[in-house]
């Protein structure tokens, strides 16, 4: 409980995750209609409209921690030994998940799929952060639709948002 607390705290990226408890192996059909509004006669219908349907499967992956005790438990007073081991394994599983939300290979890699590995229908490429220019920010931000302009956060690093800054 006090390493999930803790990772609530911790980084930018984690935090800001929408978190569910959905069981692996659960299949959630999603469907991507979008219908058109259409003006008719009054005693006349709208065209039917077709949905397509796509599903959702979640998969379930472990990630894992182990750790060997030696004498130094044995010396050390209780409460500062959990005190470091909360340290030391919340540090371990926050790296591990904010590289998979970032870039996580998916099922090839037995993590979950990372932001930068979806398959998305509007993407802005970039090779290396030295190459992010203004004209590029500024297209993804003219690329992402008008109802996420409240909700929508920019992560890059420190030197990245520096540059632009300056």
């Amino acid at each position: 409980q006090k390493i999930i607390m803790k990772l609530e705290k911790v980084g930018s990226i984690y935090a800001r995750v929408f978190k569910t408890a959905f069981p692996a192996g659960l299949v959630i059909p999603a469907a991507s209609v979008k219908p058109a509004a259409t003006w008719n006669n009054e005693d006349q219908g709208s065209a039917a409209q077709n949905l397509s349907a796509t599903t959702i499967t979640f998969k379930g992956y472990k990630l894992d921690i182990r750790i060997a005790f030696s004498l130094y438990m044995t010396v050390t007073s209780y409460e500062v030994f959990e005190a470091q081991f909360i340290e030391v394994v919340t540090e371990a599983i926050f790296k591990a998940l904010e590289k998979a939300i970032v870039a996580g290979a998916g099922e090839a890699g037995n993590q979950p799929t990372g932001i930068l590995k979806q398959n998305t229908t509007a993407t802005v490429k970039i090779a290396k952060a030295d190459k992010l220019t203004y004209n590029t920010l500024t297209s993804a931000e003219e690329m992402l639709p008008s109802g996420y302009d409240a909700t929508t956060v920019w992560l890059m690093t420190k030197k990245t948002f520096f540059k632009f800054i300056g």
